[in-house]
C-alpha cells in the first residue's frame, strides 16, 4: 500500500510539474497586471515619446533643473516670470 510503484512515481513528478507551472504563470499574470497599472503608456513607441523630450535649463536662484518657461520657484531673485 505504501511500496512505490512507477504509477505513483510518476504521478507524483506530473503533479509537481503541474503546481510548478501554475506558481510560474500565476506570477507572470500578476507582474503583467502590475505593470499594466504602473505604466499605461507602455504600448506606445518610442519614437512618440522622444518627441517630447525637453532640454532643462538650471535656475540661478535655487539650482534646480527645470524646463524653459517655467513657473517661478517663488523666491525673489528668481529668473523665471511668475
Amino acid at each position: 500500500m505504501f511500496g512505490f510503484s512507477l504509477t505513483k512515481l510518476l504521478f507524483t513528478i506530473f503533479a509537481v510539474v503541474v503546481v510548478w507551472q501554475g506558481f510560474k504563470w500565476f506570477g507572470r499574470m500578476q507582474e503583467k497586471s502590475v505593470s499594466a497599472k504602473a505604466a499605461p503608456k507602455a504600448t506606445q513607441s518610442k519614437t512618440s515619446n522622444a518627441d517630447k523630450v525637453e532640454e532643462m535649463v538650471k535656475c540661478d536662484a535655487c539650482g534646480t533643473f527645470v524646463a524653459p518657461g517655467a513657473k517661478s520657484c517663488g523666491r525673489d531673485d528668481c529668473p523665471f516670470p511668475g
